[in-house]
């Protein structure tokens, strides 16, 4: 279907919802507290101090007994909910042990678990009948410390002592298991003792914590047996399978013993696809979310519980120190990593281990080693991965999960080799580009040459001497550093609906999330460019369980996704109205064939003349609706591919550090990324700078502290958990490179939100060494480590 030369798609665009957001009408998920007035009740959760044990009792009599009080719940009062599970966990989900499952057991796995919701008439009463809850714990020891846990020897596959995780077996699929497999080519142990040049490192990752700017909030009600839900979420279709899985809404039931592949498949579909009609999930803004939003949380089902049990509705927002402890984080890992090249600098072995802690209760795993295994080339690699279970809450994406931390690793192992052999850093990568992953798959489309060569250009690479602190600005300390960057272009199974007015305008509906790059826009951009119609005439809507299928809202996938079914969906609504008018005498296609109609600049042509398609709505006197999906299904997602995908990019920084106080500040940030087509160059550079900023906190401020006696994070407050603010941003710039990549999906759009984040942490401490002749090898990279 052709669209018009001046495609809108391609072209710098403001946000559609702009002007709700800045003028305060955008309605995030406690604001529609409004809707129920006096009604609506007000929940807070009492955390658990404990680290560990059994609660032997909870005095709630005093709490009951103050003004406003309507009901505390714990797990001595609280109905025992089935929490069904599904046919298949979804992939936001730990694949092994056990969600947990709020006021449902007395057991204690971390410092910060809710163990009471109080319930009061308004939000001050709820807060301080929560204070009087007595908590009573008999406490076992709790292990929060990595260093020494990942000393424990690998666990037996049914042994219950948690025990450092051991992989799975290489050929068992990981994407079943969830536990990542190790992986070794060739001999890296013989390959790295005989290089000529190596180096060894360990390095370190702290526990970061995702901070969105709108805390997580849930308002629940019921109507008979119907649950709505307004949540902060990123995935509505996901809370909505699960609210329906934990309050035994609806059960299916399905018989996958059938001898055609075809109907195993279609059966499988339906599964992991229906819809729980009686339980709605809404969404339609949300303020940020960076990975804490894809799992449906507990306090998400208290809210739901509390809903059902006093009948109104309940509202439940945690608090910023509630966050710390109640949505996840990025775990704490430890990375060793070996490297070996030849003279020239080429690699000749990669050796990359990794230990992340993980909850005693489930097993979390992330791509910590993805990076490593496709980034440069080499013949000898071996990759292994070790989960420690610890006394925490189970961690969760945040921004580019595990790419971040394995990436960090790598790249400063790079950097430390170039140093090693005497080769500009930048060099050494462009000598080990490789063209295929580690099995040999060809990427399906890769210009991470072309961004090198703009990158160094927008830095100044040039003018960059080798030797660490030969740069100087007066007292300040100068360093340039580099690193590349790599995320999988990642593509899931969406559908979308259109709907064609007879007053000219079009609806499409699909069951996405917007948390901030642009989601609204940019399928805004995609239906007008498929309908030829102006973005004023189309309104895309999400956020809502009841629109169709939507995948997460993460992993860089959205775009790549929903955007190919809202392209798809309004080509089945353009061939619907062609329907329409080679029926209808009125039109000048009237008798024509309906293969030999097309769309062109937003009208019908075909043998017989020409029609605006609007117009053909018009006069048709009803909408014209269509619903379409894009992507693979549910098996073709586990067959090999003939290609790899990816998208890759490099981020360059400026650094200075005062020579005097060793305090470190970034200057200047140049991030150059290849993600095929860029829909909406305006939000793909605004993704590309938030991506970056975090990259910048991950480097130089962000670290959750655990107490080592008590075992909960001592600095839950932005006044100790220091994030980048305007003052702290350097000067950023983003730019694209690359070419559509068809092979991944029509619109050759690959995800931009997470690959800025992957590289930035490396550029920043690979220029602080520079700068000051010190590699931090822990992060965050504090002045301290300069002095």
């Amino acid at each position: 279907m052709n669209t018009h030369p001046t495609s809108v798609i391609g072209q710098s665009t403001r946000r559609v919802t702009g002007p709700l957001k800045v003028s305060g009408q955008a309605t995030y998920a406690a604001e529609f507290s409004k809707d129920f007035g006096d009604e609506l009740a007000h929940a807070v959760i009492v955390n658990a101090f404990a680290a560990s044990g059994r609660i032997t009792s909870i005095d709630i009599a005093e709490a009951e007994a103050a003004s406003g009080v309507i009901r505390v719940f714990t797990h001595e009062n609280a109905p025992e909910l089935p929490y069904k599970e599904p046919l298949m966990r979804p992939q936001v989900q730990p694949q092994v042990g056990d969600p947990l499952r709020p006021l449902q057991t007395d057991q204690i796995y971390f410092s910060g678990q809710a163990v009471a919701v109080v319930v009061a008439e308004s939000l001050e009463e709820a807060e301080h009948a929560a204070t009087l809850v007595r908590v009573h714990v008999d406490e076992t020891p709790a292990d929060t410390d990595l260093h020494a846990a990942r000393q424990r020897p690998l666990a037996e596959e049914k042994q219950d002592t948690p025990r450092v995780s051991a992989p799975k077996k290489p050929a068992e699929n990981a994407k079943m298991t969830g536990r990542p497999a190790d992986v070794t080519v060739g001999d890296p142990d013989a390959a790295f003792e005989s290089a000529a040049h190596t180096v060894d490192l360990e390095i370190e990752v702290k526990t970061l914590v995702n901070n969105p700017i709108e805390p997580h909030a849930t308002i629940a009600w019921w109507e008979g047996s119907h649950l709505t839900v307004h949540d902060k979420n990123q995935w509505v279709d996901n809370a909505r399978k699960k609210l329906a899985l934990a309050f035994g809404i609806r059960e299916q039931e399905i018989d996958l013993k059938v001898d055609a592949l075809n109907k195993a498949k279609d059966a499988v579909e339906d599964a992991l696809g229906v819809e729980e009609s009686s339980v709605r999930v809404v969404s339609p803004f949300t303020g940020g979310g960076f990975g804490s939003g894809l799992r449906t949380w507990p306090h998400t089902f208290l809210a739901a519980l509390a809903a059902r049990e006093l009948e109104r509705p309940v509202r439940l927002v945690l608090s910023r120190q509630q966050m710390f402890n109640s949505v996840g984080h990025r775990p704490h890992n430890v990375n060793r990593v070996r490297l070996g090249a030849d003279a020239d600098g080429r690699l000749q072995s990669v050796i990359h281990e990794a230990w992340q802690e993980t909850s005693v209760y489930e097993e979390y795993t992330m791509n910590l080693l993805n990076t490593t295994r496709m980034a440069y080339a080499t013949s000898n690699l071996r990759t292994t991965y070790r989960l420690v279970p610890l006394n925490v809450q189970s961690p969760t994406s945040m921004r580019a999960p595990g790419e971040a931390s394995g990436a960090h690793a790598l790249e400063l192992s790079m950097d430390a080799l170039a140093y090693e052999i005497g080769m500009d850093p930048l060099e050494l990568r462009r000598r080990n580009n490789s063209t295929h992953d580690v099995q040999g798959t060809p990427f399906s489309s890769k210009h991470l040459a072309e961004a090198y060569d703009l990158g160094a250009e927008r830095i100044g690479w040039a003018d960059r001497t080798m030797a660490p602190r030969s740069m100087r600005d007066g007292d300040d300390l100068i360093g340039l550093g580099v690193s590349s960057a790599f995320y999988p272009a990642n593509r899931l199974k969406a559908s979308a609906s259109a709907r064609l007015r007879p007053d000219g305008t079009a609806q499409i509906h699909s069951a996405s999330s917007d948390m901030g790059p642009g989601t609204y826009v940019s399928m805004t951009m995609v239906a007008a460019d498929t309908l030829g119609l102006p973005m004023e005439k189309v309104e895309f809507a999400l956020g809502d369980s009841d629109f169709p299928h939507a995948p997460v809202h993460g992993g860089s996938m959205t775009m790549a996704s929903v955007g190919p079914a809202v392209k798809a969906a309004c080509e089945a609504a353009v061939q619907s109205a062609i329907k329409v008018a080679v029926d209808d005498d009125a039109s000048p296609l009237a008798g024509a064939k309906a293969s030999d109609v097309r769309l062109e600049h937003g009208e019908l042509i075909g043998p017989g003349g020409r029609e605006p398609l609007m117009d053909v709505v018009k006069r048709h006197g009803e909408s014209i609706e269509a619903t379409a999906s894009s992507g693979p299904n549910k098996l073709q997602m586990l067959m090999p591919s003939d290609y790899a995908f990816h998208s890759y990019g490099c981020v360059f920084a400026r650094v200075r550090v005062d020579s005097r106080t060793g305090e470190p500040r970034v200057e200047k940030v140049v991030a150059v990324n290849d993600v095929g087509k860029v829909i909406n160059p305006k939000t793909a550079a605004s993704q590309t700078i938030g991506g970056v900023v975090m990259g910048i906190g991950m480097a130089l401020m962000e670290e959750a502290v655990l107490d080592p006696v008590y075992h909960r994070y001592a600095n839950d407050s932005f006044a100790e958990y220091h994030v980048v603010t305007n003052r702290d941003a350097p000067e950023i710039e983003a730019h694209f490179v690359g070419e559509p990549d068809y092979k991944l999906n029509p619109l050759g759009a690959r995800g931009v939100g997470e690959i800025a984040t992957v590289g930035t942490s490396s550029a920043v401490v690979n220029a602080l060494y520079h700068a000051t002749g010190v590699r931090a090898l822990d992060l965050p990279a504090t002045l301290d480590k300069f002095l």
